[in-house]
């Protein structure tokens, strides 16, 4: 069995009150305990994505990049992880500033 992962897709920053929000989506083969968080580039975990037992099928979380005060995430590269029972993968984020070119 495996784990099938859809990229995380970041989303553009427009504002200082809109820190961002980025999706993780994943399709679970099997019920389970899944652990899912964001890494900065120093291994500090910064958010929880999720942390509790769901039924195999489909998901997809947001994850809005700021941290546990509400404050925004600085730019930069993470690494997402999502753990089950019996399997596990990691991911590069980018998360970069919105660049106004329509």
């Amino acid at each position: 069995m495996s784990l099938l992962l859809l990229q995380a897709c970041s989303n553009s920053v427009s504002t200082k009150e809109d820190p961002g929000t980025t999706h993780l989506r994943i399709t679970l083969p099997e019920d389970g305990h899944v652990h899912a968080w964001v890494e900065n580039a120093y291994q500090t975990k910064v958010k929880t994505v999720v942390n509790r037992y769901l039924q195999k099928g489909p998901y997809s979380f947001a994850i809005k990049m700021e941290d546990k005060k509400g404050k925004p995430l600085p730019y930069g590269i993470y690494t997402y992880h999502v753990k089950t029972d019996t399997l596990s993968h990691a991911g590069t984020l980018v998360y970069s500033k919105p660049t106004n070119n329509y």
